[in-house]
């Protein structure tokens, strides 16, 4: 009876493994360490501050005799990022399947749309500062509690950084053309932005007409990548639009659907690189409630090192009330000790202005390092 035990626990076992997926499984990530002094007008803040941000990749792709790439890839985001948990919180990021081929690519899963993936970002000091998807900041807008800067131009697709229509780690299908003569396009899907809406699988579906969540949001984007005369040229734009369940009252967010665009040119040559970008969304507010952001920026390659620059300027009206307006002046440099291994330094100057009578200036000065793993 023992033996029979034993054999049929090792036909069973041969049977799983031969059900599962031939597909092996990668670890990377990245630590990003920063180390801040920051002199503003906002009272009562730290002068000095060290920040950190970290994450593990999950990545797995295997390609079948018909030609079909299947791969899944993950992101485990090791702090938490809404202070519910004091000593530190790990988050799934990112989940989704992919399937490519000749034919292009379909995303399946939790993780960034079209929109975001072919928008082209303009060059800076410190991509982790003064970046599209900035990681750090020790700068403290006036504004913050109306959350309608954006200080990283920004996480297109959208992420608004007051919370309308957060899509960016929600679940969603996204179709990416190939590359056509250096075009290319795709279009994502979101049934309803709600980043609770997919955390439970078994729980049966999720509430319909609900204040202040969105639905059936899509996203479409365009890129262009190419060479013309030794001048690398790199075009992107992006649209995304998505419907208010349930309408507010007039002047407030919800009060329209969400409505967002970005741009972005980006042109090298030698060791030169220099392009703008400009995103603006509407916030979900009917009337004056827009927020407009635009950067511009240039960098210089020399060996291991690379010395940047960048202007942002950010109008955002407040619900018709007032328009607030942010400047930020971005320098600094990078250099490239080893594979995947970089120290960073930058200076940047806040100038901000809030219903045109209170003004915040900040002089921010960060040194830090980022290791790709």
């Amino acid at each position: 009876m023992k033996k029979l035990l034993l054999a049929t626990v090792a036909v069973m076992a041969l049977s799983a493994s031969a059900a599962q997926a031939e597909i092996k499984l990668d670890l990377g990530g990245y630590f990003k360490g920063y180390a801040g002094y920051s002199d503003q007008d906002t009272a009562n803040l730290r002068e000095f501050d060290i920040k950190r941000k970290s994450q593990i990749y999950f990545d797995g792709e295997t390609t079948l005799d018909n030609g079909l790439t299947v791969g899944y890839h993950g992101e485990l985001f090791q702090e938490n990022t809404d202070g519910s948990v004091a000593t530190g919180d790990s988050q799934l990021e990112e989940s989704y399947l992919y399937f490519s081929g000749n034919w292009g690519r379909v995303n399946a899963g939790r993780s960034n749309g079209a929109a975001y993936l072919l928008q082209v970002a303009a060059p800076g000091a410190d991509s982790n500062i003064d970046g599209q998807d900035i990681s750090m900041s020790f700068f403290n807008p006036s504004n913050a509690a109306a959350g309608t800067f954006d200080q990283d131009y920004k996480q297109a697709g959208p992420e608004a950084s007051n919370g309308v229509a957060a899509n960016q780690y929600v679940d969603k299908l996204t179709y990416l053309t190939p590359k056509f003569n250096g075009f290319q396009a795709g279009v994502s899907y979101t049934p309803e932005v709600d980043q609770q809406a997919n955390v439970d699988s078994v729980n049966g579906m999720e509430a319909d007409n609900t204040a202040g969540d969105f639905e059936n949001l899509m996203e479409a984007g365009l890129r262009y990548d190419g060479e013309f005369s030794g001048v690398g040229v790199h075009v992107g734009a992006g649209y995304t639009t998505a419907g208010v369940e349930v309408e507010t009252a007039a002047g407030t967010v919800g009060s329209d659907d969400y409505n967002e665009w970005n741009a972005g040119l980006k042109l090298s040559f030698g060791g030169f690189g220099v392009g703008a970008a400009y995103n603006t969304d509407n916030n979900a507010v009917d009337n004056n409630g827009d927020t407009d952001t635009m950067v511009a920026g240039v960098d210089y390659t020399w060996g291991a090192y690379v010395f940047g620059a960048s202007y942002l300027n950010s109008e955002a009206d407040i619900l018709g009330a007032r328009t607030d307006e942010l400047d930020r002046y971005t320098v600094g440099a990078t250099y490239t000790f080893g594979p995947g291994m970089q120290f960073r330094g930058a200076v940047a100057y806040f100038d901000e202005s809030v219903a045109a009578a209170t003004e915040n200036d900040a002089t921010v000065v960060t040194i830090g390092t980022d290791i790709q793993f």
